[in-house]
């Protein structure tokens, strides 16, 4: 989906990524992922290259946090 970038802007936002080296964040990210803090997995739809438009509006109304589309 190029072209559409949503910023997070939760309350965290500036002390999870403004403070971290993506030395440092990367093995913790993959840490909370493996004791199941982080679901990546659901962060995740994948689409069908014919299936464009659905990915784009479900990135949109926030259905597909991160669309991926297959080729």
């Amino acid at each position: 989906m190029l072209g559409i970038h949503r910023p997070f802007r939760g309350p965290d936002y500036h002390s999870l990524w403004a403070t971290q080296r993506g030395a440092d964040h990367i093995p913790q990210l993959v840490s909370h992922y493996q004791a199941g803090q982080f679901p990546f997995d659901k962060l995740i739809r994948f689409y069908p290259f014919a299936a464009i438009n659905d990915a784009f509006r479900d990135s949109e109304n926030g259905t597909a946090i991160k669309p991926v589309l297959l080729f």
